[in-house]
């Protein structure tokens, strides 16, 4: 049902989806960006394993060092 659905949605006229003229699983900056974005993602995670009120360390400069310092 979820198919029949999507696929009635690409049908419509303007739902085309993008092409690039360029691979973006080779620019570096995109391949970059991916690396960056999966590092952050594990960092975090295991902040909040650690110190689940970290988000709140957040908004003081000196206690997100601290923080930093201790993990």
């Amino acid at each position: 049902m979820v198919d029949e659905i999507f696929d009635t949605l690409m049908q419509q006229e303007g739902t085309t989806p993008k092409t690039y003229g360029v691979d973006l699983a080779v620019r570096k900056d995109v391949v970059n960006k991916n690396l960056l974005r999966t590092v952050s993602r594990y960092f975090k995670e295991e902040l909040s394993l650690k110190f689940p009120d970290f988000k709140n360390a957040l908004k003081n400069p000196h206690a997100l060092e601290q923080l930093l310092t201790s993990f």
